[in-house]
């Protein structure tokens, strides 16, 4: 057995927690493909999902979403997905704790 591969999965955990990141911050959380604002006519009338949103159906669970002057518990959950939003539900901060 690698004597090593607590380290590498700490390692790539990270990683992916970092990408994950990335991906996250700054697009608007949504709950549906469906509201009629998400959607922008393209070529042959075929609906586009535009890029600059996030949908909580497609988030890495478990997650809780913590919006402005929200109570948080401070339970400590290194598997939760935290994400801080602001008031137009743009993602500012994005955590696992």
């Amino acid at each position: 057995m690698d004597e090593d591969m607590p380290a590498r999965r700490t390692e790539e955990s990270a990683e992916w927690k970092d990408t994950l990141s990335m991906m996250l911050k700054g697009k608007r959380l949504v709950e549906d493909v469906k509201d009629p604002s998400l959607r922008e006519q393209s070529p042959g009338d075929k609906p586009a999902v535009k890029n600059d949103v996030a949908y909580e159906s497609m988030l890495y669970k478990p997650y809780r979403i913590i919006k402005p002057r929200t109570a948080v518990t401070m339970d400590y959950r290194p598997d939760r997905l935290n994400l801080i939003v602001n008031k137009d539900m743009v993602i500012t901060e994005v955590g696992f704790y």
